[in-house]
């Protein structure tokens, strides 16, 4: 039973990752409220953005240390964190405690979490700029450190 729960989960990750290429517009990313350390991503045709949750351990684990790092592996890409906590001051509390630096917005309408299928944390999306449009380059539910690396190299036409 343990073995057919994890492969049902393991279809349920594999189907969320190779969904198919999405686009958002500029008006969809306008959704996301800017809350704390607001910092533009203008001028830069990539982005990264980290969906966490003040509940979630392995979100807070990766707020800590390895997200922040891709500002640094990857300058060439904004590097973002969306809260989906309900409540904003749970947020405050731990952005303040944790000095997270990233940039924190909230998703409170819930229009990218929606179009983009991510509904649990921690998941992620790496945007690239298509004209007016943004085109998903990789996404899922969880916080695989490796395969965050391969979108972003990808999407930066970089290489790991």
């Amino acid at each position: 039973m343990v073995v057919l729960k994890s492969f049902i989960v393991s279809l349920f990750l594999l189907g969320a990752t190779l969904a198919s290429a999405a686009e958002l517009t500029n008006s969809e990313l306008d959704s996301l409220k800017p809350f704390a350390n607001a910092e533009a991503a203008e001028g830069k045709d990539v982005r990264f953005l980290y969906l966490w949750a003040t509940w979630c351990p392995d979100c807070r684990e990766k707020l800590r240390g390895d997200i922040p790092n891709f500002k640094k592996e990857f300058p060439q890409v904004s590097v973002q964190t969306v809260n989906m906590d309900r409540r904003a001051d749970k947020a405050t509390g731990f952005i303040t405690d944790e000095k997270v630096s990233l940039t924190v917005l909230r998703d409170e309408e819930k229009l990218l979490t929606k179009k983009l299928q991510l509904y649990s944390v921690p998941a992620w999306v790496v945007i690239k700029r298509d004209g007016e449009k943004w085109t998903v380059v990789g996404k899922a539910m969880g916080s695989d450190l490796q395969d965050i690396r391969t979108s972003l190299a990808q999407a930066t036409g970089g290489k790991l």
